[in-house]
């Protein structure tokens, strides 16, 4: 019925980063893009929320946390333009708020996730982003961040409940759609499993790629099960993929 599909809904508050930095060599161009052909592969029935940066430094919710509406919130991204600093505490916790409303709203059921994508670090608080990030994990928000062209040092990728690298366009792409873990996007999630195993020169192994880095065994603020069901998609996807790649032989 309505109301059961309204219960279990998936929700996806996405945090895109607009900072002045992603106007080196057009990166915003491709990653609004990656973020279109994103919003291609959301569920139907998911809700979605869009958050962006401005230039003095605050959040700006650009697509409030509702039902999916591929053509406006797709609308919302074309004219984003980069520009100001990278307030991502401010507008992680802006996200949870919607987030955590939502939640009871559903009665506690469905999924919640903060998906930011970004180029740098936090510039306006740095020094409260990582309890911020733990604060918003208590209360059973996943956090989950792709660092678009970043150094391998970024600060996030061991506080979050799942972080991914993506150098480029393509990868950005593929990385948006393993966050997904949906039938259709099988194979792109393969592919990025195979991108980011090769940027972390892991040897091969029986059970294929490692899964992306995430925070249950490095970060005690994390959440347990989070980590488990992550490990458990990713593994779900690669077993699939390969499964698929071996009935399409001839």
């Amino acid at each position: 019925s309505d109301i059961v599909d309204e219960r279990l809904a998936l929700n996806y508050e996405i945090v895109f980063d607009t900072s002045g930095s992603m106007g080196t060599n057009d990166k915003i161009g491709g990653a609004k893009r990656a973020l279109k052909r994103f919003l291609s592969l959301v569920p139907a029935e998911a809700r979605v929320g869009l958050i962006v940066f401005t230039d003095d430094g605050k959040p700006r919710r650009v697509f409030p946390l509702g039902p999916l509406d591929r053509q406006r919130i797709g609308a919302s991204v074309d004219p984003l333009q980069a520009s100001g600093n990278t307030p991502i505490k401010d507008s992680v916790l802006l996200a949870s708020a919607s987030l955590v409303g939502q939640r009871e709203r559903q009665q506690g059921y469905g999924a919640y996730t903060i998906l930011v994508v970004t180029d740098g670090e936090e510039t306006v608080y740095p020094q409260g982003i990582h309890a911020s990030i733990r604060e918003v994990l208590s209360q059973g928000i996943a956090v989950e961040v792709i660092g678009f062209d970043v150094p391998s040092t970024y600060s996030l990728r061991n506080a979050v409940t799942k972080y991914r690298a993506a150098n480029d366009e393509a990868e950005l792409s593929a990385a948006l759609a393993s966050v997904l873990g949906e039938a259709e996007t099988y194979d792109e999630a393969a592919q990025f499993a195979r991108i980011d195993a090769a940027q972390r020169q892991a040897p091969p192994s029986d059970s294929g790629p490692a899964p992306p880095v995430t925070a249950g065994s490095t970060q005690s603020g994390s959440s347990p099960v989070l980590t488990i069901l992550g490990i458990l998609v990713v593994l779900l996807v690669v077993v699939l993929g390969v499964a698929r790649s071996r009935g399409a032989r001839p």
